[in-house]
């Protein structure tokens, strides 16, 4: 696997010495690693064993560093042509989010503390695609201030080289070296020596000299660097002087941290640096910034670990208990000193092995590498809990599927959550356009469809909503298709105009009916290649009459007792006493053949006014279920049932499915041109009704539905097999299968 790393500093560091050691063990077993990142004393090291590193300050926020360090991270990806962009900072997990606004790359973080989330940060604050915390708390943290998917959360540890820090190091010389006295008590801290988190090794030079007048001799080894380490010198300084002896030295950036440590009596620190040093069979005292545990042993195991040996939540360090626990550490005998190091040791060894921290981060960039690509976005009308609509997206999804089962599909959607749940597939906002974006970026081909998407008569607003985003995607380089669309009416000049442009662009058309084909021909639309092939409901077979009968039985129609069910809805330019009409022609069918209508609300509540109001205006018995259907238990209700009227496309669609006879009132050319397309020449204007046209018309469905069931059924088999040519089109066209043939 191809890893690029990116942080802010090779500098000493928790963080830094986290992302050096597994750096260094992915490459013993052959991943292939780069790194960006300021340089630092690991950077030799890290080249020393064939790892790039490639210097950029993303250490500093200020605007030129940050522009620099963005065209230098790019130019790293371009280069290096990465599986996974893996960032751990705050800084570069920006600058990777910006990157990836015009390039296609998979991106995860790992979390290795808390942030400020503050002044409009957490808003710039982007986790990738998935995400590494390195303990318990850190998760909680992540869900809590971000809200970041806890499926895309792994939780690791701080893995530590335990061959490297052993007890084999012999550290005589370093004792030399550093100008101590080989008898004295030693304290080492290690810790990257900036204000914010080195607070510590202020309380101990505040302490020290108290310390040394009871453990005479006493010596404090420093190691680490920052934006303190001067501030840190004048005051090691102060206190050296005041001793006569070189008591406390400092030994800036190394990286041979282990053979300082071996030299230690007590460490000090938090995270990895303590971590390494129990590893060492040390005693430790675990003291951060963000609070105080104390002498690590046995009872403090279980706050530990929650904190990942940071201290975060626990109380300030207080001055007379720390010096208290130096005081009792440095006079323990030696067995109760080897007794402490075995324990730390054998925690490390048990939990927190260098071998653990990178099977879990191989884990999270498979894990990134899944959510990143994504092989097709669907753009519709989805997550408005419209029956149609939502039939429409379950056939597409179960048709995808059936030609390539491990398809991964992002819906967009007004309600992605509760899409991504009843679907099964990713989902986002249709309304955010940065995420809208992204999704389509990381994308092989973009869907709209299906339905009836390109016209006005709805909106203007709404088709060039549909134009834009399909625009968008053919500009950021996947497929793009029209599924199984229906067309028009698009009745403005401009918006014709408008639509022919961006459709000529498109990949490939494919539609529901022929008179579609007509329009997109009048408006202009021949250059991509154009299949009719038939609504993508024709595909779903998932019929609940047991749940049919229960509504019945609810909306008390006796067993056996024929009914027909009713779809109405709302619509522009509606004549105003279609309320009336309706239940005129709804009482006909009570009135002479004894059927009971029954209507169905398709997009609940929106439509549930329209078809009490009628019920209500009836002289005859009427019903209407007042609640939201699922789409098997439609299905099954139009099974049962006589006959179909319909305003809404899809219940005539089901009714066909079934081989119910159907009647279609066709508020929009789309019903007319389904009836057509379907051979059956049941339809009427709504402005019809007023003429009782409809009687004719209901009288022929029923006096002739056996042979009505009989065409409808030797029709559905046909439209089946071309509601599911859509997907195995789909899916040529997004493998780059018959290229030629698609254009």
């Amino acid at each position: 696997m191809k890893i690029l790393m990116t942080l802010m500093s090779l500098d000493i560091g928790g963080a830094e010495t986290h992302v050096t050691e597994l750096v260094k063990q992915l490459a013993r077993e052959g991943h292939k690693i780069a790194v960006v990142a300021k340089r630092g004393v690991y950077a030799n090291e890290l080249e020393a064993i064939g790892v790039k590193v490639y210097d950029a300050p993303l250490n500093k926020r200020d605007f030129s560093c940050m522009k620099e360090s963005y065209k230098i991270l790019k130019q790293a990806i371009a280069l290096e042509n990465p599986d996974v962009v893996h960032a751990h900072a705050r800084i570069p997990a920006f600058i990777c989010s910006l990157i990836r606004r015009t390039n296609k790359f998979c991106f995860v973080t790992s979390a290795h503390g808390t942030y400020v989330t503050g002044m409009g940060t957490k808003l710039l604050t982007d986790w990738g695609d998935a995400t590494l915390a390195v303990s318990e708390d850190i998760k909680r943290y992540l869900l809590k201030n971000y809200k970041v998917d806890k499926h895309n959360i792994i939780v690791s540890v701080n893995g530590v080289d335990t061959d490297k820090f052993s007890m084999a190091n012999n550290y005589g010389d370093v004792i030399s070296q550093l100008g101590f006295n080989p008898e004295s008590k030693r304290i080492v801290y290690t810790s990257r020596l900036n204000e914010d988190v080195c607070l510590p090794l202020f309380r101990i030079l505040d302490i020290f000299e108290n310390l040394n007048e009871k453990v005479p001799g006493l010596e404090l080894l420093v190691i680490g660097e920052g934006d303190a380490f001067e501030k840190v010198s004048k005051r090691a300084a102060q206190i050296n002087n005041n001793l006569q002896r070189r008591a406390i030295v400092l030994t800036g950036g190394v990286t041979n941290v282990n053979d300082y440590v071996s030299t230690a009596d007590l460490c000090i620190g938090v995270g990895r640096a303590i971590l390494e040093s129990m590893a060492m069979k040390k005693p430790v005292i675990v003291a951060g910034a963000e609070g105080y545990i104390g002498i690590f042993d046995e009872s403090k195991y279980d706050v530990c670990v929650e904190t990942n040996f940071t201290c975060r939540g626990q109380l300030e360090i207080n001055n007379t208990i720390f010096e208290e626990d130096i005081l009792k550490v440095l006079s323990m005998d030696e067995e109760e000193i080897a007794k402490l190091g075995e324990y730390g040791r054998r925690t490390v060894l048990a939990g927190y092995s260098l071998e653990k921290m990178t099977e879990d981060n191989l884990k999270l960039y498979k894990m990134g590498i899944e959510k990143s690509k994504c092989d097709i976005v669907i753009l519709g009308y989805y997550g408005f809990r419209n029956s149609g609509d939502d039939a429409l997206l379950q056939a597409m999804i179960n048709s995808l599927r059936k030609e390539k089962q491990d398809v991964s599909i992002n819906v967009l959607s007004s309600n992605p959550r509760e899409t991504k749940r009843h679907y099964k597939v990713e989902a986002t906002n249709r309304y955010n356009i940065f995420k809208v974006i992204k999704a389509i970026k990381q994308s092989r081909l973009f869907i709209l469809g299906g339905g009836s998407l390109i016209q006005d008569g709805t909106s203007t607003k709404s088709l060039l909503y549909y134009l834009l985003i399909t625009k968008l995607a053919k500009k950021s380089g996947c497929k793009v298709m029209l599924y199984a669309n229906g067309i028009g009416p698009v009745f403005k000049k401009a918006n014709r105009k408008y639509a022919a442009k961006v459709l000529n662009s498109v990949d490939l058309i494919t539609l529901r009916e022929d008179d579609s084909a007509i329009e997109l021909k009048n408006m202009g639309v021949g250059v991509p290649r154009i299949i009719v092939t038939a609504d993508p409901a024709f595909a779903i077979n998932n019929v609940n009459e047991f749940a049919a009968e229960e509504i019945l039985k609810g909306a008390g129609i006796e067993e056996g007792k024929p009914y027909a069910c009713i779809s109405v809805r709302k619509w522009k330019n509606a004549p105003e006493n279609f309320n009336e009409l309706c239940a005129k022609m709804a009482d006909y069918i009570a009135e002479k053949y004894n059927i009971t209508p029954l209507f169905i609300p398709m997009q609940y509540p929106y439509d549930a006014s329209v078809g009490r109001n009628i019920v209500m205006a009836m002289k005859k018995k009427g019903v209407f279920i007042s609640r939201r259907l699922d789409l098997s238990t439609m299905l099954g209700l139009v099974a049962k049932s006589e006959m179909v009227i319909s305003v809404r496309l899809h219940m005539l669609i089901y009714a066909t499915m079934q081989a119910v006879p159907c009647i279609g009132i066709a508020y929009d050319p789309k019903v007319s041109s389904f009836q057509k397309y379907l051979g059956q020449p049941y339809y009427i204007d709504p402005r019809a009704l007023e003429g009782g046209d409809y009687k004719a018309m209901i009288d022929e469905c029923v006096e002739n539905a056996a042979q009505i069931k009989e065409d409808l059924a030797e029709r559905v088999q046909e439209f089946k097999e071309k509601a599911e040519a859509n997907a195995r089109i789909a899916i040529d066209l997004m493998e780059g299968k018959n290229e030629n043939s698609l254009h």
